[in-house]
């Protein structure tokens, strides 16, 4: 991939984030990557100095375990998206971020990310991928959860799993049919990855009880959550183009 490329990858991915920070609170940050300016690379390349400077050394040898061309491109913009979060979050703070190749976002044993870095209380982070974009979303005070989504038919086929009638009721448009089962997949994934992370359950597990429209294209979803005791979080929610996206806070982290 030419640096020029790989320049705009940046340019695109700062404006992208930029454009959604509204998303994020003061503890927060949010990033958002076309993972189509990373198409040049192949799993067999070596990869470009530009980008190799971004990425641990441990990263840079995960990285070479994928072969499948899909899997390699959002792995690679996941990270490189939540490390610019990292990178914002202390622009945010007015201090100087750590360079990106000294710390590793590698996953715990539930399969989330989680950053390897020297921090008594390293930052929660959460990272999505849906058809060509890449999201990421870092906490420095509770875990976190972000889902981005393409609206896609295919949620008509398995809506009947992830939610239900009233639930559904709960917007005001409702002949959106389509666009309203997208905001809530996003959102129960959202809250799965910050708060039912370590649980064995999926979409049972929350639920939507209040959805409040807060702009032409953005909503903010009240969500009860299981657990002892349950838990409630809010959930809030963008779209862009044809996605999705939604992130949320939950519980202090250690």
């Amino acid at each position: 991939m030419s640096a020029n490329r790989h320049c705009q990858f940046y340019q695109k991915m700062k404006a992208l984030s930029t454009q959604h920070q509204f998303l994020a609170t003061d503890n927060t940050t949010i990033a958002l990557a076309d993972l189509s300016l990373l198409n040049d690379i192949q799993p067999k390349d070596k990869l470009p100095v530009l980008l190799a400077g971004k990425l641990s050394s441990a990263e840079v040898q995960k990285l070479a375990t994928f072969t499948y061309k899909k899997r390699y491109t959002e792995w690679l913009g996941g990270r490189l998206a939540a490390k610019y979060c990292i990178e914002l979050f202390h622009q945010k703070a007015g201090t100087s971020p750590p360079e990106p190749n000294t710390f590793s976002i590698g996953t715990d044993e539930h399969g989330r990310p989680h950053l390897v870095i020297a921090s008594h209380r390293p930052p929660s982070v959460s990272i999505s991928h849906s058809k060509g974009y890449a999201a990421a979303y870092v906490s420095h005070t509770q875990s976190c959860g972000i889902d981005i989504q393409q609206i896609t038919s295919k949620m008509l086929t398995v809506a009947e799993k992830f939610t239900n009638q009233g639930e559904e009721s709960l917007f005001q448009d409702t002949l959106n049919h389509l666009l309203n089962l997208t905001i809530i997949w996003v959102a129960k994934e959202a809250v799965k990855k910050s708060l039912l992370h370590d649980k064995p359950i999926t979409f049972s597990g929350t639920n939507v009880i209040e959805v409040e429209k807060t702009g032409s294209n953005t909503w903010k979803l009240q969500c009860d959550v299981i657990g002892s005791p349950p838990t409630a979080t809010t959930v809030k929610i963008a779209a862009f183009n044809d996605f999705i996206i939604g992130c949320t806070e939950g519980a202090p982290h250690a």
